[in-house]
């Protein structure tokens, strides 16, 4: 299964470092949405009653 022969500490470490950094791009992301989240439901809502 392991093709790749990387001693587990640096497995762990490679691992820590993924998690961080997947945290961060979601931190940012969930921040974005929050900041226009204003803009998102006017846009939302202009379109649902467009509709109507």
């Amino acid at each position: 299964m392991n093709k790749f022969k990387i001693d587990p500490e640096k497995q762990e470490l490679i691992r820590t470092i993924a998690l961080v950094v997947i945290a961060a791009s979601l931190f940012v992301i969930a921040y974005n949405i929050n900041t226009y989240l204003e803009d998102i439901v006017d846009l939302l809502g202009a379109l649902v009653n467009k509709g109507n």
